[in-house]
């Protein structure tokens, strides 16, 4: 919504002064400006909370994110994978935080718009303060339209405020985002590091391995000759003992 057109306007107001007069007509115009302003506000005030709702969905998302990386520390035997999944929900956060600050400058060009139609607002309450010994009742009226607007642009203000704050615990979340995953990256590396000294030591126990296994061999074959020899020795005794008797 905004103000009227210049040429609605200046229909509406032949037709109003034809009806009940020049100085009505101009009461009446401000009025129907000060409720076309007042819905404006309405509609700035629900903007506000469609936006701090964003910005709730948007804390949900991050602190999902921040699960899925406690669960990525304690399984580092699928570190890639998980690894790769972080960096997606980082992508899908800085699109949210992108959408955020695109929300936040139509939020700032509607708070230019206000400030704009208040300007105006103020001139049509100038002239309808000259015209205060004529209609004192319809000037009633209009300080309560302007409280109305004030106690809006208050809330306002208080909504922007809170979202201000959300947006600087995003921005610590975010923070705390990028600490865990130099702390994952670095637990990674000592992984690596302990995998590779592991595998130093299996390639030289393999080695060891396969000179023990040649031992071995070695050893079979020489109790074998051993056995061979007993085995001669025991014949030779037992000749000795046939030619002893």
């Amino acid at each position: 919504m905004g103000n009227l057109r210049s040429e609605e306007r200046e229909e509406l107001y032949k037709r109003l002064e034809e009806a009940v007069g020049r100085t009505a007509a101009e009461t009446l115009i401000g009025a129907i400006e000060q409720l076309i302003a007042r819905e404006t506000a309405r509609a700035l005030s629900d903007h506000l909370r469609t936006l701090h709702e964003v910005v709730e969905r948007i804390l949900e998302g991050h602190e999902r994110t921040r699960e899925t990386l406690t669960q990525l520390i304690e399984a580092q035997t699928q570190m890639g994978e998980r690894v790769g999944q972080l960096a997606e929900a980082q992508l899908r956060t800085e699109e949210r935080i992108e959408r955020l600050e695109a929300a936040v400058t139509q939020l700032a060009q509607a708070q230019a718009r206000t400030e704009e139609r208040v300007g105006r607002l103020e001139a049509i309450v100038e002239q309808l303060a000259q015209a205060q010994a004529r209609t004192e009742e319809r000037v009633t009226r209009l300080e309560m339209i302007v409280e109305q607007l004030v106690r809006t642009q208050t809330r306002a203000e208080e909504r922007l405020e809170r979202l201000e704050v959300a947006v600087a615990q995003l921005a610590q979340a975010q923070a705390r985002t990028e600490e865990l995953v130099k702390q994952l990256a670095e637990a990674q590396a000592r992984t690596e590091e302990r995998v590779t000294q592991l595998e130093a030591t299996v390639a030289q126990l393999a080695q060891a391995q396969a000179r023990t296994e040649e031992r071995v061999t070695q050893l079979e074959a020489t109790v074998a000759q051993l056995a061979q020899a007993q085995a001669r020795t025991e014949e030779l005794v037992k000749q000795l003992a046939e030619a002893q008797a």
